[in-house]
């Protein structure tokens, strides 16, 4: 019986109630409080001959959808910025604007450029309107795209900066809005933008976008070089802009690549076997690989065809079943290779003096020991 006393039931309150809250809903939405403007995704081409940005219009109104039969939507970068040449603009409306639009310009106004594109069709119906997105940045009005008429690029990089056109009758921006379930105009839809209802006014710089490095080589490849001595610097021939420069696996000990310039360059401090080193270019778009061959000599042994009669050797013990030694090999880098009866190479590796092999996993047979070109004879049992 509380709730009789607090909410009576005559027909005179009941009425009261609707127009309180018919009164809300006419005037929940109109063209100021309940849209907001994102200008983002500023981008310019390949060739920097065209730029181009998206302008968002969202619906912020917390109770009735904003619904719209059209816009004009003005934005201004300084004449200097952008250059003086006659401009040629084109628009996209966004996927999900079904009032498409129209006229796009782009006239002096002063000082500035003043960009516009606009849709002036007024439907009849709530149906045919533009019903704003709620989401993320709102709904997609257009994609505004500029060149030079002449055809010539814009500068590189372009600084500017984006600025609201102001709110004259000639300048402004302004966003129709029905009144709620109805095809009224609410009062403030030709009433202009301001500054606050736009979100990505301010400072943009602008280049084309990187396009990845390719065709790197090295021209010194293979590079043979000595230990303790420093080579020549190896320079890389590359098409594109790098931005950095890596190599992998490491570089013999000494040697160096500049991350910046890709130059190779150092001095080796020690034997190192010839390998393939993989030296990548990159950039924020993709990279390019470029095999560089390096062989670090030891001082004493150059290019390994020592003499050979300071390469005397024993194998211990001959025949041997398990493992064998070599004995009497100095302590300076040595190539040693076995040989199957077939003349196949088994193993190659680089040894510097006395060394034990593991024979377990040989098949048994004859098998020649080459250490620098001398050779002798291994039975394994």
């Amino acid at each position: 019986m509380k709730i009789q006393k607090l909410f009576p039931t005559n027909s005179l309150f009941l009425t009261l109630l609707l127009l309180l809250f018919g009164f809300q809903s006419v005037f929940a939405a109109d063209g100021l409080t309940s849209v907001k403007f994102t200008v983002k995704n500023f981008t310019m081409s390949a060739d920097a001959k065209q730029i181009s940005y998206d302008v968002y219009a969202k619906d912020v109104d917390a109770v009735d959808p904003v619904q719209s039969p059209g816009f004009t939507i003005r934005l201004s970068i300084l004449q200097t910025e952008l250059g003086t040449n006659e401009k040629t603009v084109t628009v996209v409306a966004g996927p999900d604007n079904n009032l498409g639009v129209q006229a796009p310009t782009m006239t002096l106004n002063g000082s500035n450029w003043l960009m516009k594109f606009l849709q002036l069709t007024t439907p009849l119906t709530n149906a045919a309107a533009l019903v704003l997105s709620d989401q993320g940045d709102g709904t997609l009005l257009a994609t505004f795209s500029i060149t030079n008429t002449d055809g010539t690029a814009f500068a590189n990089p372009l600084n500017f900066t984006l600025l609201h056109s102001g709110t004259a009758l000639a300048n402004k921006s302004s966003f129709a809005v029905f009144v709620p379930g109805t095809t009224n105009l609410a009062t403030s839809s030709t009433t202009a933008q301001p500054a606050s209802n736009f979100i990505g006014l301010g400072a943009y710089s602008l280049s084309p976008p990187a396009v990845a490095p390719s065709g790197l080589s090295y021209a010194a490849s293979p590079i043979t070089a000595t230990a303790k001595t420093a080579i020549a610097s190896a320079s890389p021939t590359v098409t594109g802009t790098v931005v950095s420069y890596s190599v992998s696996p490491a570089l013999p000990a000494g040697l160096s690549i500049n991350a910046t310039t890709g130059v190779i360059g150092g001095t080796p401090t020690a034997f190192t076997a010839q390998a393939n080193y993989t030296v990548t270019a990159s950039n924020s778009s993709g990279n390019t690989t470029a095999v560089v061959v390096i062989k670090v000599n030891d001082t004493t042994t150059g290019n390994f065809i020592a003499n050979k009669a300071a390469n005397v050797f024993s194998l211990y013990p001959n025949p041997c079943t398990t493992e064998f030694s070599i004995q009497g090999v100095d302590n300076n880098h040595q190539v040693l290779s076995v040989y199957d009866l077939t003349g196949r190479k088994q193993i190659i590796r680089e040894i510097a003096g006395d060394v034990t092999m593991d024979t377990s996993g040989w098949p048994v047979g004859i098998y020649t020991i080459d250490i620098n070109g001398v050779t002798t004879k291994l039975i394994k049992k």
